[in-house]
């Protein structure tokens, strides 16, 4: 039984090319830094934020920041609003 996952299962690139390791622990890494990565930059480095979007608890993600080498986003890296030009 072939099983079908929607497009945005993988990040991109991720996908099995030809060639491309098989090894479980690395893709489930390389997802893991996706999905975190992609949670906090949507909480603009909200943590607590970004923890409800994950749906883990702050202490998880703190360790698994520190365990995949992610850099929290500080301020300045947050998203902004670029159509305010009055500072």
């Amino acid at each position: 039984m072939a099983t079908s996952f929607p497009s945005d299962t993988f990040p991109s690139g991720a996908a099995f090319e030809a060639g491309a390791t098989l090894d479980l622990r690395s893709r489930v890494l390389a997802y893991e830094r996706h999905l975190i990565s992609a949670a906090l930059a949507q909480a603009g480095g909200n943590q607590r934020r970004a923890t409800r979007l994950l749906g883990i608890l702050p202490t998880t993600l703190h360790e698994k920041v520190k365990r995949l080498g992610l850099r929290r986003l500080a301020p300045d890296d947050a998203p902004r609003d670029r159509s305010d030009t009055s500072a």
